[in-house]
């Protein structure tokens, strides 16, 4: 249920350095310290997974929905 930044990284499929830049941007979710040892929560990059999903499928939607728009114009008369 925690991993080290190497590991996160993977998990959400980015270098372990744009991983760390976005940690620090907050971007991603921030580390919990267990000592010296930086770990990241499973069920923290979960919901910053979901949360991401959830945007793109609000902004997957929009774009369908310009491109009919934009195909299939609505004259107003």
């Amino acid at each position: 249920r925690r991993m080290k930044a190497p590991l996160a990284a993977a998990y959400l499929g980015i270098s372990q350095t744009k991983f760390l830049e976005g940690v620090a941007s907050e971007k991603y979710p921030a580390a919990v310290y267990d000592g010296k040892n930086a770990l990241w929560i499973l069920d923290d990059l979960d919901n910053f997974i979901d949360r991401q999903r959830s945007v793109g499928a609000s902004s997957e939607e929009e774009a369908i929905k310009e491109s009919i728009d934009a195909a299939f114009p609505v004259e107003v008369s």
